[in-house]
């Protein structure tokens, strides 16, 4: 019996003391800066520089404002920039055709390598096999070019990302059209296949591989793993070749494609995700990959339907995150978005094992808040396993888009797209048209808006009783009571308005009055906490069972003289109900009666001291709960 009585003292005590949680403040617009000319820029990615500042890499139409030349169409521009946004120095690269810049890495030289398409052969460019090459180019560390390599046919391909290889060298990774050139021998016909150049240091083939179908493939990201493989990831709408699973439909639709390669090209493993059913509009891909501490992948992209393996579709195009393990084998899912289209272009870890994604959106409900118009940047911040802790809409009344992001060493984070507003929202100067865009963010600090206590709790067979207990509030706006079958996809099922600004003890509850337990069924309730300026943040996940009828419901919690007990029963009985403290001595003892279904009951308490108790209502079966005083 004592170790019954020491194993209740400490559920009920892990029930009264839960850890008050301080709601997670979205985080703010240190500085932003603009960057480009009359005409129209366009930012692929931003790198962080080893000894200092940040390296920013897209196109470029304009020949003034923040640019001094350039040599006709698109010229791929690259921008070095201090830790504050000022430019330390800017250089654009190109012929009279078009060009750009997709992703950098630094080298150990001090310079950097970068990977995008050239479609002259001219002004600096010099190579080029017709139509448009992949584009590989060396600069030192202020921008001058020390060496250049075009890679291609006569027709298109285009470079996507670049990693190091195991030699010293780089592993490129695009997509191409040709079948000669330096395709000849590896690529049979033409059409769209992903495609893996391994250079080395100064720019010569290793080897290269072509991976697909006879659809077409669109190459996004690689990342090398820790045992020195990589992982190709993208999208297909081919059905055969090295495609196995991929796209059932009709049309140039996809699926997401993720490879693992070895060191050389060989395909360890492969696998296609996404919606797989004949003659639908889905379209699925890849944008961005990671790899995770257990040894696989997270990645991210975009989703436009519910079907196979997605699930929380919201409207549109939704952001997708899909977690595999170290085999390709599928985990977990998450939709982010509303009911427009969003888009995410990259995710990024986070100093406390989460993840920072960034994109556009259009939306304006569900997951999106404080939308500013046109389109936004979109930023996500989950955790490790897919939970939306907050988002944050960034952006003017004009165009908003988010490519590239990560977290600065102070917590915070700095970003970069594109912006075709002007001196509105949070775009500052603009100079003219479409600007590169860079923002920095602060850290996400902790407000005090501090969540004491939340539960939910069943009331009979249709019917959910949320309740939950504020300590603090400052610019609070509402909760929104959310709903799950799995845990992982919520939709809202109440709003309730919040304080706004309190310093006392505050108690809200809401009914949902919209399930049925009569399957057996399991439902989670969490609480979304929306501020008055529109950010967000999400309390703990609770699961509902029709079992969870056991527990009491007492609230106000702390009491100052008249406690309520809320409880659900299967028959009509006699009672007894008992008040422990906490050191186990009985201060209260009487009968009830219990009537079927749901029973309110009121007990006066003031005669209490402060302290903690708890209640145990027991007939047929065991209710309990605790309180403070």
């Amino acid at each position: 019996m004592l170790i019954k009585f020491k194993h209740l003292v400490l559920i009920i005590c892990q029930m009264l003391f839960v850890q008050v949680s301080s709601k997670c403040q979205t985080p703010n617009i240190e500085w932003q800066r603009c960057y480009g000319g009359t005409n129209q820029e366009y930012s692929a990615g931003l790198l962080p520089i080893s000894t200092g500042g940040i390296l920013l890499l897209g196109w470029s139409y304009s020949a003034n404002g923040t640019l001094t030349a350039n040599y006709g169409g698109a010229d791929a521009w690259v921008v070095k920039v201090n830790d504050s946004g000022n430019v330390v120095w800017q250089k654009n690269y190109g012929g009279t055709l078009n060009e750009l810049f997709l992703m950098a890495l630094e080298t150990q030289d001090g310079g950097f390598i970068l990977s995008g398409k050239t479609q002259s052969n001219n002004g600096i460019v010099v190579g080029n096999d017709g139509g448009s090459d992949l584009w590989v180019v060396k600069i030192d560390s202020i921008g001058n070019i020390e060496w250049q390599k075009c890679l291609g046919g006569t027709h298109i391909e285009t470079g996507s990302t670049i990693v190091r290889n195991n030699n010293g060298g780089y592993l490129v990774f695009g997509q191409a059209d040709s079948n000669n050139g330096d395709l000849a021998g590896i690529k049979p016909t033409r059409g769209f296949d992903w495609w893996v150049v391994s250079l080395s240091a100064t720019g010569n083939i290793l080897w290269s591989k072509i991976y697909g179908g006879s659809g077409s493939e669109s190459a996004s990201a690689v990342i090398q793993c820790a045992d020195g493989n990589y992982i190709l990831t993208g999208a297909s709408s081919s059905i055969d070749g090295n495609v196995s699973n991929g796209w059932n439909g009709t049309g140039s639709l996809s699926t997401g494609w993720v490879v693992k390669i070895d060191t050389l090209g060989n395909i360890i493993w492969e696998k296609s995700y996404g919606s797989k059913q004949l003659n639908t509009s889905y379209n699925e891909g890849f944008i961005s990959v990671q790899n995770t501490p257990d040894g696989g992948c997270i990645l991210a992209g975009r989703v436009s339907a519910n079907w196979s393996i997605v699930s929380g579709h919201h409207g549109g195009y939704d952001f997708w995150v899909v977690k595999l393990d170290s085999l390709g084998n599928f985990q977990w899912q998450q939709c982010y978005g509303g009911s427009a289209r969003d888009w995410s272009y990259a995710i990024k870890p986070t100093q406390d094992g989460g993840w920072i994604i960034i994109g556009e959106t259009y939306s304006s409900d569900f997951d999106v808040t404080n939308f500013k118009g046109g389109a936004d940047v979109w930023v996500v911040k989950i955790s490790s396993t897919g939970v939306l802790e907050w988002q944050k809409c960034l952006g003017g009344n004009n165009g908003e888009t988010g490519t590239d992001i990560y977290q600065t060493p102070n917590g915070g984070f700095m970003l970069t797209g594109a912006t075709g507003s002007s001196n509105n929202g949070d775009v500052g100067f603009n100079n003219g048209n479409t600007d590169i865009w860079l923002v920095k963010l602060s850290p996400a600090t902790t407000v005090p808006i501090k969540l004491a206590q939340y539960q939910a709790r069943v009331l009979g067979s249709t019917a959910v009783l949320n309740t939950w207990q504020t300590a603090q509030e400052i610019n609070s706006g509402y909760f929104l009571v959310e709903r799950s079958t799995d845990g992982r996809n919520f939709i809202s099922v109440g709003r309730i308005e919040a304080a706004t600004n309190s310093m006392v003890m505050r108690n809200y509850r809401f009914t949902d009055q919209t399930v049925d337990f009569n399957a057996n069924a399991i439902y989670y309730y969490r609480l979304k906490m929306v501020d008055l300026d529109g950010s967000a943040s999400y309390s703990q996940i609770e699961k509902v069972t029709h079992n969870s009828s056991a527990s009491l419901i007492i609230f106000p919690n702390p009491v100052a003289e008249v406690l309520n007990i809320q409880l659900y029963a299967q028959q009509q009985e006699t009672a007894i109900l008992r008040i422990y403290d906490l050191k186990g001595a009985l201060i209260l003892h009487k009968q009830i009666n219990i009537a079927k279904g749901n029973n309110f009951l009121k007990q006066d308490v003031s005669n209490l001291p402060k302290g903690t108790y708890y209640v145990v209502i027991q007939g047929s079966r065991v209710w309990k709960s605790g309180f403070m005083r």
